[in-house]
């Protein structure tokens, strides 16, 4: 973890777990357009209800673009 913002979550997926979103969508501004971007679940370190922050455990540069 790098401790950037990287972005708002936009949505959560559920597609195999009831209990939990199988990924989760990031809406990053790029100069001067907003794109999507995925990370799984897994890739969630913590979450701060208290401050709505995510905290994800991989670093900023690993996030991948979502394709539509």
């Amino acid at each position: 973890m790098d401790g950037r913002d990287v972005g708002a979550v936009e949505n959560v997926v559920y597609k195999r777990h009831a209990d939990h979103p199988d990924e989760i969508l990031i809406r990053r501004k790029v100069l001067l357009w907003d794109r999507l971007y995925v990370v799984t679940f897994d890739e969630v370190a913590q979450v701060d209800p208290g401050r709505e922050r995510v905290f994800l455990g991989i670093a900023s540069g690993a996030i991948r673009r979502h394709s539509d």
